[in-house]
């Protein structure tokens, strides 16, 4: 089994929630250094791993709105009314140098005062729909976690790649050691037919000389022997830290 690493909690403020990861079944790579090979689930063994559980949400909470649907943008007769007379007043200044302006001056500046009382009141409603759009009422709030970084919103599950390898505890980990019997590893048989059959040639294991390596330690042999970098024999290294490491210990 192979885990992705877990998503943050979805709650907020010490409150209960849920955290998710991807779990896939893989199959080792036919050669060393290959990639692992997905497969259905059926053929890993073992029971699924976990892809979600619970968690206490320890990020602060915001007090967010639901989201309305979207009312026409068309606007009202009156406000139409509106903007046009805010334009005309604007043209009637531009040209209020000309002669032949028809208007008294009277009768301008009273039109002026009554346009721009209806413009004041134009945008004063404009900013009042505004503000209730981002307010909405105390039932209809609810709270979701502060996002530290705004990237993070676009994944709620891992990003591509960030798929790693669940471990189990470093206490738990046992690596045993069982060399083979020295006459079993004696044959007849020549090189090139040692080469072509060897594989099916029985051998015996050792069982006296059975070692078992725990912990920090097996982990290191274990990763040693998966990466192919390894200098010396397991039974070397236990040797070179029999007296210092109370994680070896050798069966009878």
């Amino acid at each position: 089994w192979r885990v992705s690493q877990w998503s943050k909690c979805n709650a907020c403020d010490g409150k209960k929630g849920m955290r998710h990861r991807k779990v896939q079944c893989v199959k080792p790579a036919a050669r060393p250094g290959g990639e692992d090979v997905q497969a259905d689930f059926k053929s890993c063994r073992g029971r699924v791993p976990k892809q979600k559980e619970e968690c206490i949400g320890a990020r602060p909470c915001k007090t967010m709105c639901p989201k309305r649907s979207r009312k026409s943008n068309g606007l009202a007769d009156d406000e139409h009314a509106n903007i046009d007379k805010f334009i005309d007043m604007g043209l009637s200044k531009y040209l209020e140098k000309d002669d032949t302006e028809s208007l008294s001056d009277y009768d301008s500046v009273a039109d002026d005062d009554s346009v721009e009382e209806d413009l004041k009141n134009f945008l004063h409603d404009l900013a009042a729909r505004d503000k209730e759009k981002r307010t909405c009422e105390e039932d209809e709030r609810y709270l979701r976690p502060i996002e530290e970084n705004s990237e993070e919103k676009k994944f709620t599950t891992p990003k591509p790649g960030s798929i790693i390898q669940d471990h189990n505890p470093a206490e738990n980990a046992v690596l045993y050691e069982i060399p083979l019997q020295e006459e079993s590893q004696k044959s007849n048989l020549s090189d090139a037919a040692f080469h072509e059959i060897g594989d099916s040639v029985p051998v015996q294991l050792d069982t006296n000389r059975l070692k078992v390596y725990k912990g920090e330690q097996a982990l290191k042999l274990i990763n040693q022997m998966a990466n192919g970098n390894v200098t010396k024999s397991p039974e070397d290294f236990g040797n070179s830290n029999r007296d210092a490491d109370n994680n070896y210990s050798e069966f009878d």
